[in-house]
């Protein structure tokens, strides 16, 4: 564990954009010496997919961008999303089963093409902060798309348990920025998202696939047996749901806090740190609370209307912009960003969805329609600005080009 890299003694950021980090030759300066270090103790990534992608890696051309790489794969999750538009916009409707086989297949080229491109970087010799940046951002958005299509998977409709994966589905990543963070090291444990989860994602959609989606409405009895912790009401989507809880509680969420525990230097201020640590989570604390006060709130219209789509959109986003500030502020070593003022807009849905409860008269729905509508246009606005600014920083102090391979730049560390 690398207990010489923490972040406290810098002052935590509580509100603004990315100009606090990459404005200035000092808030940049970290950039040239920073090296990227991981550790995944998955079985299945080291002794069965590796060869894959080892045997993909060595199809790429020289002149592929490791960030192409990147966005190849994202280009995949976006045919998915594209796709549900089509076939399953509700999240509800019974979809062909060429529908949910596409979703596994693209999600398989996304993980493929999010493994790749780091041995496409290192054979090219193009690794750099930004190419983590790239990454773990790309990473981030896919949060809410994929969440967004395991509901339309699952047809959950616009239902709680619709509202519960959206959420479930940006956690880890949250907590496992917030721990890099604090170690320097981003861990992949025994069971993590990008591997185990993903596949775990994969193998649903396929089975949508073959029984279709109302495989999940199948009493858990009928389909499993009378396990001591099921009834007769209880259904295998209700069996799915409690599935996926219990790996982000008992296996991701303890691990992540664990690490960051053991990154704290065992001194007489410990206590204190390690308290101040947990408190970094209060801005995903507050937006979950919030997006679910909004999407429950007696009268909005996002349930009643079937706006869950454009509300998990404006959610993607959203995380999109805290989760990269923490990224961002890890790279440059600055202080913790809280990002209060992403949260702003989904304090006032939740108060207009809850409007007349505080004994104000309720305004028309169409105030809110028009609400949403203008912070999905803002949100993806202001994620693309910040990510703009970020990589056009990023670009100018490496002296790297963000997309293409520049010339005389990288130089061949790996044969074929």
């Amino acid at each position: 564990m690398n207990v010489n890299y923490h972040p406290f003694g810098r002052l935590p950021v509580w509100t603004g954009g990315v100009s606090r980090y990459i404005e200035g030759e000092d808030s940049l300066r970290w950039l040239k010496s920073y090296s990227y270090r991981s550790k995944d103790l998955s079985p299945i990534s080291h002794y069965v997919l590796r060869h894959w992608w080892n045997f993909v890696a060595s199809l790429l051309p020289d002149y592929l961008h490791p960030n192409m790489v990147t966005l190849l794969g994202f280009g995949c999750i976006m045919i998915n999303f594209l796709t549900l538009l089509i076939f399953s916009h509700d999240l509800a409707a019974a979809a062909p089963s060429w529908v949910y086989t596409s979703f596994a297949i693209g999600l398989f080229c996304y993980q493929t093409m999010d493994n790749v491109d780091g041995k496409q970087a290192r054979r090219l010799s193009l690794s750099s902060p930004l190419g983590e940046l790239f990454d773990h951002s790309i990473d981030t958005l896919n949060c809410g798309f994929g969440a967004l299509i395991i509901c339309a998977t699952l047809a959950t409709g616009h239902s709680g348990a619709s509202v519960f994966l959206l959420l479930i589905g940006c956690w880890p990543m949250c907590l496992s920025t917030w721990e890099e963070y604090h170690t320097g090291i981003l861990f992949l444990g025994f069971i993590n998202g990008p591997t185990e989860g993903l596949l775990i994602a994969m193998a649903t959609q396929l089975v949508s696939a073959i029984h279709g989606p109302e495989f999940w409405r199948q009493t858990a009895w009928d389909t499993l047996g009378q396990l001591p912790w099921t009834n007769a009401a209880t259904s295998m989507l209700d069996v799915y749901l409690a599935f996926v809880l219990l790996c982000f509680v008992g296996f991701h969420a303890p691990a992540c806090f664990m690490n960051v525990y053991r990154s704290i230097p065992p001194n007489d201020s410990r206590r204190r740190v390690v308290m101040l640590s947990v408190f970094e989570l209060t801005p995903m604390v507050l937006l979950t609370a919030l997006f679910s006060a909004w999407c429950f709130g007696k009268y909005s219209i996002i349930m009643q209307d079937k706006w869950l789509v454009p509300m998990a959109l404006i959610l993607t986003f959203s995380f999109g912009k805290i989760n990269s500030k923490v990224i961002l502020a890890q790279l440059t070593r600055g202080g913790f960003p809280y990002s209060l003022n992403v949260l702003l807009p989904f304090l006032i849905g939740a108060t207009l969805a809850n409007y007349p409860s505080l004994g104000l008269p309720a305004l028309p729905h169409s105030v809110e329609k028009w609400y949403i509508c203008y912070l999905l246009f803002s949100a993806f606005a202001s994620y693309s600005v910040q990510a703009w600014r970020t990589i056009d920083a990023f670009c100018k102090t490496l002296n790297i080009n963000a997309l293409t391979v520049k010339s005389g730049s990288g130089r061949r560390v790996l044969t074929r």
